[in-house]
């Protein structure tokens, strides 16, 4: 632990014993307690720890126990069990008035550092400082929280603590550690030469203190990243004159490095190989034999080179991607570009991240270009400037770009990295090239008035310019072909360049490609048209009737163009334009819907094109013919071949977005998600990528990899949702609700449905967001929330809202119904499932929608309508899970609109259909209440028996009060009473007790026993005299004369 006084950890003094506290402790234990701190005061930890813990798994609450604690803490610390200490030492702050506090605390900050716990250690040293800052440990837990906080990366806070620190305790023998860890929070925040100032007075101030070797390491290095490469080398050198220096091996690397930098490769190898021979295991060996195969490289000595960089070991990571570039820029040095180039592509895909890659990028394409391989070159120095554009190379590979690409025929694009050149790099040696390659460029890509102009700017500003012969060559042609011929034909005898045979036909091939050049469509098919008729041969005959054909085609005239293809297909069979006219040909017939015709021609461009460019854009044609045949698997190989022929960057782009498209369409989301996760590695910066990005988290999502899809849709909208267009935005956001429902995260699923709703876009998209957030909602138990969110897609269903599936507005009619159902809001659940069954009755959640729909008529006493719902889900959906509970609510319903008769048809058919129904009590019940009310006792009480033989609830209790009931119709009163008596006895249910004893004692009344129908009517008012039968029971009682009245009372 740097910041490690001894007093932190000394414990509890044991030189005075320890007192009992009124007697509590015996002897035996007391003598734990001493015990275990003269173990301490001798340094016996161990058995310190066996003491103190038996102490306190005694006597864990005794005053005594927070110093055992802190004597425990100690032990622990002084074993290096740091984490085990942290916890006895952690309780103690909370302590009042121990004696040890501030001591605990300190120490408790030392054992989190060393548990690696900085952000709780520094919380503890700051504990320290606020309640014990006149302490003498206060300036151990300032130290330590200045190490706390440069551990933390809190350099800022580390700085004021250490300058506090430096303020308050300047005489502290810890203020040395303190200014170190301050001025490695400077290094770390980049500011070297405060550092090193830093440094400078620290080394005053303890020239020969514990650190003074690291600090001066730490100045010298300092000083070399600020160019002060004399004042790190005499660092360096001064730190090498201790033999026995501990940063020895770090001085003599560092004091290579300098000697590189001040161009004395000889010296360094010296330095360098001294350390190698020092040092031969050393942690820095890699980074040393880097600098000694560099100082072997500047001297050319390039097989000793890759020696040194050879020896780096792979498992190097710091250095490991220095040694394959060297490498491979020593190769470049030797003459062997391509294995250069191999060897520098490698080292891109192996180190991604490398510091070298600008470098690397541009040597490899050098090695592309020195090899000739122009393609690959351009692709590379692209990728250079477009990822390193204030690159210290950006000079040179822009101009290498310019050199590329014009050897690669990509004249404008050539013009633009000259320009670019020459605006950014004027006073560039290479100034002169990017002129005459700008005039060589507008002039091969027929823009010569230009050319003309950039030629004679060349020869004003490079008039002894080797290249000054060629470029007034040049610029004679350019005149010619601009019909200058007065200033063209001196020019062109100075060159000697000849004439040609038939200057005629030569003016007018001019004139037909300068009017070519200027989309004058009509003119240009004049001037080729008029120049053919000569019937000219060799390539300009082939170029003239190319572009006759695509004068033609610009001016939609495609019978016309396609006519002038096939002649050039006819009469050059072999010649250079073939492909492209197979193309163009295809593209008219595409525009005149002569589809077969077009991927016909299509086809032969793949077919016969190899690697000409053209070849891509066939395919996307032959894909998007597949679409339209509905056949988006064969479309998506198609868009996939297209990609790999192609490369064009944007074509290679929108071709692989296209194939994705193409097999979400057909539902292969494996395959699109592999597709675009390939696009946006190759393609991160493109402007498709968020679209990309965007298909890529739906792919999963339909996958149901929803944790991936989940972070692929945060990534998306937090990185691309602002170029996404709306309905992209809103199936992102829709799926990644289903996802999150998926992973049962309810409440995030419903706030990313609301997010969706409020953010609004596609109709559909949201209809359907609503309806799955009322959904959860219901599910949840909110239904108040699912209505409010279901309530507006039943306006959208009067309106008939476009992009909405019906089967959004039949599911969100359903749930809104029982919601409204769940919240006791019958009419309302009425009016919605009244509406879903009439707009969709072929649903299949009619039967259940019939149920509530009738259930909810029932509860606003619209019976003959509840009826009406019932019997139609009884008929229709007799197999139905609701057509059983159905049954008995409409024999209900009947019932309560008096068709007895109905009423136990219903309940009959009940019993004759679900001879295993759990509800048949319920239906006898039913079939008895209907016989009784048609004035059928007997065979009333014949169903309400079985009611009561079968179950033993409430219903119960109702069967067997209306078996004493249909016996008191017959006037079997003595049979009544026992049945009546019989629910009192049998149920526990106040209600039917109730009445079954009242009924009871009318039946006494009415046979004349006085006295028994008293005690009935007593026991009513007494044990049930919260009910309507206590009142007719106090009015039987209070007769004259005490008498009870006979006969049955309406009630």
């Amino acid at each position: 632990m740097l910041f490690a006084a001894s007093g932190i950890a000394a414990g509890p003094s044991s030189a005075a014993g320890v007192q009992e506290s009124d007697g509590a402790l015996s002897d035996a234990s007391l003598r734990q307690l001493n015990a275990g701190n003269g173990f301490l005061a001798r340094g016996l930890n161990e058995l310190a720890e066996a003491e103190y813990r038996a102490f306190l798994s005694a006597h864990g609450a005794h005053p005594q126990a927070a110093q055992a604690r802190y004597g425990l803490g100690v032990s622990l610390y002084r074993q290096n069990k740091a984490v085990a200490a942290a916890a006895e030492l952690a309780p103690l702050s909370a302590v009042d008035g121990f004696e040890f506090a501030a001591e605990a605390a300190a120490l408790l900050g030392q054992c989190l550092m060393l548990a690696g716990k900085p952000t709780e250690a520094e919380a503890a040293y700051a504990r320290v400082l606020e309640r014990f800052g006149d302490h003498e440990l206060a300036d151990d837990a300032a130290g330590g929280r200045v190490e706390a906080l440069y551990a933390l990366g809190r350099d800022e806070d580390a700085l004021r603590q250490a300058a506090a620190f430096e303020q308050r305790w300047a005489e502290s023998s810890l203020r040395e550690r303190a200014e170190y860890f301050a001025a490695l929070a400077l290094v770390r925040r980049g500011e070297d030469v405060k550092a090193a100032a830093h440094l400078r007075s620290m080394m005053k101030r303890f020239p020969k203190g514990a650190l003074a070797g690291q600090a001066r390491l730490l100045l010298a290095q300092a000083s070399q990243r600020t160019g002060d490469l004399a004042a790190a080398r005499d660092q360096y050198e001064q730190l090498l004159q201790d033999k026995s220096s501990p940063v020895a091996a770090d001085a003599l690397l560092g004091l290579g490095q300098v000697h590189y930098l001040e161009g004395n490769p000889q010296k360094a190898g010296a330095a360098l190989d001294q350390f190698l021979k020092r040092f031969p295991d050393h942690g820095l060996t890699p980074a040393v034999h880097l600098y000694r195969g560099l100082a072997w490289f500047s001297q050319d000595k390039f097989d000793r080179a890759v020696e040194s960089f050879e020896r780096i070991p792979a498992s190097s990571e710091e250095y490991v991607d220095d040694a394959a570039y060297w490498i491979a820029k020593t190769l470049l040095r030797q003459g062997e570009p391509q294995e250069a180039a191999q060897r520098l592509t490698k080292a891109l895909n192996d180190f991604p991240k490398s510091s070298l890659r600008p470098e690397m990028t541009y040597d490899r394409a050098v090695a592309f270009a020195q090899a000739k391989e122009f393609a690959e070159a351009r692709r590379a120095v692209e990728g250079f400037l477009k990822e390193f554009a204030d690159h210290a190379l950006a000079a040179d590979a822009t101009f290498l770009a310019a050199s590329v690409l014009h050897q690669a025929g990509e004249h404008d694009a050539s013009i633009s990295a000259c320009n670019e050149f020459s605006r950014r790099f004027k006073d560039h040696p290479s100034a002169a090239g990017a002129a005459f390659l700008t005039a060589e460029n507008e002039f091969l890509a027929g823009r010569f008035e230009r050319a003309e102009k950039a030629y004679r700017a060349f020869l004003e500003a490079f008039p002894q310019d080797a290249r000054a012969a060629d470029a007034r060559h040049r610029r004679g042609l350019a005149l010619f072909r601009l019909e200058r011929f007065e200033e063209a034909e001196a020019l062109l005898a100075e060159s000697a360049s000849g004439s040609a045979a038939d200057g005629g036909n030569v003016s007018l091939l001019a004139l037909g490609e300068m009017a070519y050049q200027r989309s004058d469509w009509k003119g240009a098919e004049s001037r080729f048209r008029e120049y053919l008729k000569s019937k000219p041969q060799g390539a300009s005959a082939e170029d003239a009737t190319l572009k006759l054909g695509l004068a033609l085609q610009r001016q939609s005239r495609f019978e016309e163009a396609a006519a002038v293809y096939d002649e050039l297909l006819r009469h050059y069979e072999g010649g250079r334009h073939r492909i492209q006219a197979l193309f163009e040909r295809g593209q008219c017939y595409a525009s005149l819907n002569r589809r077969d015709d077009a991927v016909k021609s299509f086809d032969r461009v793949v077919r016969e094109g190899g690697d000409v460019p053209l070849v891509a854009y066939a395919l996307q044609h032959l894909a998007a013919a597949k679409l339209a045949d509905q056949q988006p698997k064969d479309a998506a190989d198609l868009f996939l071949q297209a990609a790999q022929r192609t490369t064009d960057v944007p074509l290679k782009a929108s071709s692989m977005l296209q194939a994705a498209g193409a097999l979400m369409s057909a539902g292969a989301y494996e395959a699109a998600e592999g597709v675009l996760s390939s696009f946006l590695k190759a393609f991160p910066d493109h402007e498709l990528a968020p679209r990309a990005s965007a298909q890529r988290a739906l792919a999963l999502a339909r996958l149901d990899r929803r944790a991936e899809a989940l972070k692929a849709i945060e990534r998306t909208l937090r990185e691309g949702g602002a170029a996404l267009d709306a309905a992209t935005r809103s199936a992102l956001m829709y799926e990644k609700a289903w996802c999150l429902r998926g992973e049962s995260r309810l409440d995030d699923a419903i706030a990313a449905y609301q997010s969706l709703v409020r953010e609004g876009g596609d109709a559909g998209t949201i209809a359907r967001a609503r309806l799955e957030a009322g959904e959860l909602s219901a599910d949840r138990g909110d239904f108040e929330a699912a209505a409010g969110l279901l309530r507006p897609l039943l306006d959208q269903a009067r309106a008939r809202t476009e992009g909405v599936s019906p089967d959004v507005f039949e599911a969100a009619l359903y749930r809104l119904g029982i919601c409204e159902h769940k919240l006791s809001r019958y009419e309302d659940a009425a009016a919605a499932l009244s509406r879903m069954l009439e707009t969709y009755p072929k649903s299949r959640l009619a039967a259940s929608a019939l149920f509530f729909c009738g259930d909810a008529e029932a509860r606003l006493g619209r019976h003959d309508a509840a009826c009406r719902r019932f019997e139609a889900l009884v008929e229709s959906s007799a197999k139905d899970p609701a057509a059983e509970p159905a049954l008995l609510r409409l024999g209900e319903s009947l019932a309560a609109v008096q068709r007895w008769g109905k009423s136990e048809q219903a309940f009959a058919d009940y019993l004759d259909r679900y001879p295993q129904g759990a509800h048949r009590y319920q239906a006898d019940f039913g079939v008895g209440w209907a016989r009784e009310n048609q004035g059928r006792h007997e065979e009333a009480i014949q169903a309400y028996r079985k009611v009561v033989e079968a179950h033993q609830g409430l219903t119960a209790a109702r069967a067997q009060f209306q078996i004493g009931e249909c016996l008191f119709a017959q006037n079997k009163l003595d049979d009544a009473v026992r049945e009546f008596l019989k629910v009192d006895i049998l149920y526990a249910s106040p209600e039917w007790s109730a009445a079954a004893l009242y009924e009871a004692g009318q039946c006494f009344s009415k046979l004349g026993k006085a006295a028994e129908a008293r005690e009935q009517f007593s026991a009513v008012v007494q044990r049930f005299s919260d009910t309507k039968w206590a009142a007719l029971a106090v009015k039987r009682l209070g007769e004259a004369g005490a008498t009870v009245a006979s006969g049955r009372d309406d009630e």
